[in-house]
């Protein structure tokens, strides 16, 4: 019995000291600041990572606020798109593709905290923005002229509601009071 309890112990810190199975990434080195200008004069600041020296955004997160939606279509391979955008990045691969065509981004992407990151040049330029500013001390970073690909805006004011389907050009207003829509 105590050899048996014995190996129970050893088998825990060893499960402890070396999981078992594949780990999809190390911890980060840091975190930084990413401070993020849309093209329609949004701001947003997120925490970020750099990892190895390469500072990379969360693709899902920045994704979304651009009004992309995102999905994974396999274990590997991650989507953002809309109608205007694609963009498909692959675990294990430093190569992506924006709107159809292939892509370097330099790093592979990293899967941490249930996150997808990817280097934030990449994503930055696929979003028709860029990197225009690091600061070292701060750890803060600037990237500006990320584009919006909303294609659907939504509003409301004076009893009305409004919706704006850009797309397809169309405009959508219903009265609060009588539900009628024109």
């Amino acid at each position: 019995m105590k050899h048996l309890k014995k190996v129970v112990v050893v088998a825990l810190v060893m499960s402890v000291l070396l999981p078992l199975g594949a780990q999809k990434s190390e911890a980060a080195s840091k975190y930084v600041d990413l401070e993020i200008q849309w093209a329609d004069g949004r701001i947003n600041h997120v925490e970020t990572l750099i990892k190895d020296g390469v500072t990379y955004g969360s693709f899902f997160s920045l994704g979304i606020k651009a009004g992309l939606v995102w999905g994974m279509e396999d274990d590997n391979t991650a989507v953002l798109k809309n109608s205007q955008k694609h963009i498909v990045v692959h675990l294990g691969s430093s190569i992506a593709e924006v709107d159809g065509q292939k892509v370097d981004m330099g790093s592979e992407p990293v899967w941490y905290i249930s996150h997808l990151y990817v280097p934030i040049r990449f994503l930055a330029s696929a979003m028709g923005g860029e990197v225009t500013h690091r600061d070292t001390k701060t750890n803060k970073i600037t990237v500006t002229g990320l584009s919006n690909y909303t294609d659907t805006f939504y509003g409301s004011n004076m009893g009305y509601t409004y919706v704006i389907r850009a797309a397809k050009g169309d405009l959508e207003i219903t009265n609060a009071s009588t539900g009628q829509k024109s």
